[in-house]
């Protein structure tokens, strides 16, 4: 397993950790409005790079997978941070994160559509 690999699934393994924290709170404390979008950000993008750590074959595709691991980060950071804290110092870089699953995602999809098929 490379580096890369291991990374994502380190980020991987730490968002899920998030997401159940976060839909363990908002079940037990309380419904707050951060919870439930951190806690399916988090989850969600767990499993996806999982799966994407193995599938990301070439180097788009796993630059790519990078910058979906890095938005998850910054998203769910910044929401953890404002539910922690109480501050919202951080909600700017909210857009950041959302902005870079995003791009992340649609750059996965372009990068699998444009590559050539190998015979299997």
């Amino acid at each position: 397993m490379g580096l890369c690999q291991r990374i994502v699934i380190i980020v991987a393994a730490l968002l899920g950790a998030a997401g159940v924290a976060a839909a363990a709170a908002a079940a037990h404390i309380g419904n707050d409005p951060l919870l439930s979008p951190l806690a399916l950000v988090a989850l969600t993008h767990a499993a996806s790079l999982i799966g994407l750590a193995s599938a990301a074959t070439t180097r788009f595709t796993r630059i790519a997978t990078a910058v979906i691991a890095a938005g998850a980060v910054i998203f769910c950071g910044e929401l953890g941070f404002h539910y922690l804290t109480g501050s919202a110092a951080l909600t700017p870089i909210a857009p950041v994160g959302g902005t870079a699953l995003i791009v992340g995602w649609l750059a996965l999809a372009v990068c699998t559509a444009i590559s050539p098929q190998r015979a299997g």
